[in-house]
């Protein structure tokens, strides 16, 4: 005869594990899924805290509706995270229905800003990723770091003031400088304008950009304009822009008689008059030999154009464009 007992204990047992496995099963138990969710949720309030400051700041009310389109958060998840946001204080709600951010949500966006920022300019410097590429990786990472944490990325960097992309850092106080320049679609045709801020976003344009190496530090002039699109000559290249991708180009006047490194042919030789960077990365660069008043010849390119090795007092160093084109130069003419 079957011992009973035994057959009850082993079914609970059984009973017992396929619990624990449903609710502890690594990516895809209850436990993983309620992560999963509460993550979301996070991720849905701080993108709609960052979104609603570079919306209006904390000056307008902003339609939910229209905040889920700019922010790409759904409105399934913006709602209850809209609900949580105002729970803690960070958002009102206005009688037409809008949000806008109070001053404890200024405050906040501004420190997720920073965060993401100082994310960009720690994956460019430390992890020597291309600017095309550090908008999404923040993106994911700074939901993850703590303001304690950003605050020893700031200084391992040495406190830079901008970003890869040229925007500028929120400082620990939470203050924001202005961006400096205009949009390159008002900028007049004939002069010679320095690149000093580009959009990180859509990737499309950024990648556009770093392909065309119009990226912040590079010069260009505007050669001719129609009402949809500009041409644009850097380098010795010609580039066709469509007015809505120059509206995101920020650019101000270019320094007389000086060009960016990157804009150097193989051969030629420039000396050091400015370096348009901050913090270690400076340091780094100055490390390199990279001295003003320093002689610098291009050596060598790449196939493609990216890096390109640079021979400074008797040594050869290799740069990508996106930082060679921090380093202003004075070009240095044959004899």
């Amino acid at each position: 005869m079957p011992n009973w007992g035994v057959l009850l204990i082993l079914a609970l047992a059984a009973l017992s594990a396929g619990l624990l496995l449903w609710i502890f099963w690594p990516g895809k138990g209850l436990w993983s899924a309620r992560r999963r969710i509460s993550r979301a949720h996070k991720v849905a309030m701080e993108d709609a805290l960052k979104n609603l400051y570079s919306i209006h700041g904390d000056r307008e009310f902003v339609d939910v509706s229209d905040l889920s389109r700019v922010s790409g958060v759904p409105l399934y998840l913006l709602y209850p995270a809209i609900e949580s946001l105002k729970e803690k204080g960070l958002v009102q709600e206005g009688q037409g229905g809008g949000v806008r951010l109070t001053d404890g949500g200024v405050r906040h966006a501004l420190e997720l800003i920073r965060a993401h920022r100082l994310l960009e300019q720690y994956l460019a410097e430390e992890e020597n990723l291309p600017l095309n590429k550090v908008h999404e990786l923040a993106d994911l990472r700074e939901h993850e770091v703590s303001k304690d944490e950003v605050e020893r990325i700031a200084e391992v960097l040495g406190n830079p003031t901008h970003d890869p992309h040229g925007a500028p850092i929120p400082d620990e106080n939470g203050h924001l400088e202005a961006p400096v320049g205009i949009p390159l679609s008002e900028w007049p045709i004939g002069e010679q304008a320095e690149v000093v801020q580009i959009e990180d976003e859509p990737k499309t344009l950024v990648d556009q950009l770093v392909a065309m190496e119009l990226t912040p530090g590079s010069h260009l002039e505007v050669v001719h304009r129609t009402p949809d699109r500009m041409l644009v000559e850097s380098a010795g290249r010609r580039h066709v822009l469509a007015t809505s991708l120059a509206d995101k180009m920020l650019v101000e006047k270019a320094p007389a008689e000086l060009v960016p490194l990157s804009e150097l042919n193989v051969g030629e030789k420039g000396v050091v008059q400015e370096i348009k960077e901050s913090g270690k990365m400076l340091r780094r660069m100055l490390d390199m030999g990279l001295v003003p008043g320093t002689v610098v010849e291009v050596a060598r390119k790449a196939p493609l154009g990216d890096p390109v090795e640079y021979r400074v007092m008797n040594s050869s160093l290799s740069l990508r464009n996106d930082l060679a084109s921090k380093v202003l130069v004075k070009p240095l003419k044959e004899e």
